[in-house]
């Protein structure tokens, strides 16, 4: 009796743990199972599924806020000559800081040289050149920093795609990185050899994106840099993360240079008013020069001319200002 007993209970404790693997031994009920949990695991942390978006737009805000101050936190820690030399970085020109200001102390020295034949007067041309030795460089390194961005955001799709497709192909995402440092175009291809670089000496690869987003300080690498420090954190394929980004950038792109075109007209017309001082009096010094020359011949007409030519300057940043908020829309 005690015999049946016992092998009754045994029985019934047998059937009870098979019954209870069966859902993880059924490969269906298995992902059903594991899908499960990570839907209670996600409730459990987010709440519903609106908790969760809302929470991840939170921590992409709060990416995006912690890179910004970073940033300006860069900036306020380095001083002047360290802030030429990064611009001078983000601009892709071989020239160190010291031949920035020689070129700088050549412009001035030229733009005197111009001026003094041209008016005839040392006072008015020593301001002027030296003006022109502060602002012409820099406004030179800015247009080749615009420039370099362009180029690194038009070209930096089709990088994420090699990503994507090497990934995708089982490939380590190091040698993907390694691919594209290799065979795209540049700027891209010198951007990706200092991510490689910076992982060969230990930096995480969240880490090597954000030291690219400081190079390159525009908003597509700010939005890599989150992609990847999600990626990292939640997990997941990054293949899908890259592919994703690399479509929005894509379209932003399309946005943009609709906007431009819409602009055209705008920016033209800013340029012809900016223009029409100086065509103004050059047509009149072709006309009368005798009397034109009062301008820069005489202490009043030099006084004139200075109070027209920050006038016209002031103008001419009023018209950008309107420019612009006449394309943001505010």
């Amino acid at each position: 009796m005690q015999t049946l007993a016992a092998l009754f209970g045994a029985c019934s404790v047998s059937l009870l743990v098979m019954g209870s693997l069966y859902q993880y031994l059924n490969p269906s009920l298995a992902s059903d199972r594991k899908r499960a949990f990570v839907d209670r695991t996600r409730a459990a942390l987010f709440g519903d599924e609106r908790t969760a978006r809302h929470a991840r737009r939170q921590m992409i805000m709060e990416r995006l806020a912690q890179l910004s101050r970073d940033e300006q936190a860069r900036r306020g820690a380095g001083d002047r000559a360290r802030a030429v030399e990064l611009r001078l970085e983000r601009s892709g020109l071989s020239w160190s800081r010291s031949q920035y200001r020689r070129v700088q102390i050549g412009v001035s020295v030229l733009a005197f040289l111009v001026l003094v034949v041209a008016t005839g007067s040392v006072i008015l041309s020593l301001p002027l050149a030296f003006a022109a030795g502060f602002m012409l460089p820099a406004a030179y390194l800015e247009r080749k920093i615009a420039a370099r961005y362009a180029a690194f955001s038009h070209e930096l799709p089709n990088a994420l795609d090699v990503l994507v497709r090497g990934t995708r192909a089982g490939l380590p995402v190091s040698e993907c990185i390694r691919s594209v440092a290799r065979e795209a175009a540049e700027p891209v291809r010198t951007e990706f050899e200092l991510v490689v670089h910076a992982q060969s000496i230990g930096a995480s690869l969240t880490d090597a994106t954000e030291m690219l987003a400081h190079r390159v300080p525009i908003s597509d690498t700010r939005f890599l840099a989150i992609a990847i420090s999600i990626q990292e954190t939640e997990g997941g394929a990054i293949a899908d993360t890259l592919s994703n980004l690399s479509n929005t950038l894509r379209e932003r792109r399309k946005l943009n240079e609709k906007i431009e075109a819409m602009g055209s007209s705008a920016r033209s017309s800013a340029k012809a008013l900016a223009a029409m001082p100086f065509l103004l009096l050059g047509l009149t010094y072709f006309m009368d020069p005798e009397r034109t020359q009062v301008l820069w011949t005489t202490t009043s007409g030099r006084i004139v001319t200075a109070v027209c030519v920050v006038w016209v300057l002031i103008g001419f940043f009023v018209l950008k200002r309107m420019q612009d908020n006449a394309m943001s829309g505010g």
